[in-house]
């Protein structure tokens, strides 16, 4: 996160994942969605709810 350059706060994050090597329109997002809380140097997090937005989106002539 703090590579990122995210300041400390609170945060919903999901997982995107490209399933084919460079292919960038092709995804599948994660069902989950995470609470991450960044303070200092403490990292907290658990899962908070279904991702109602995820999607998977196949492209790239997949």
């Amino acid at each position: 996160m703090r590579a990122a350059g995210l300041a400390p706060g609170d945060y919903e994050v999901m997982v995107r994942g490209y399933p084919f090597e460079g292919v960038e329109d092709a995804y599948v997002d994660s069902a989950q969605v995470w609470a991450v809380s960044l303070q200092g140097s403490r990292l907290r997090c658990g899962a908070t709810a279904q991702n109602a937005a995820a999607q998977t989106q196949l492209g790239g002539g997949r």
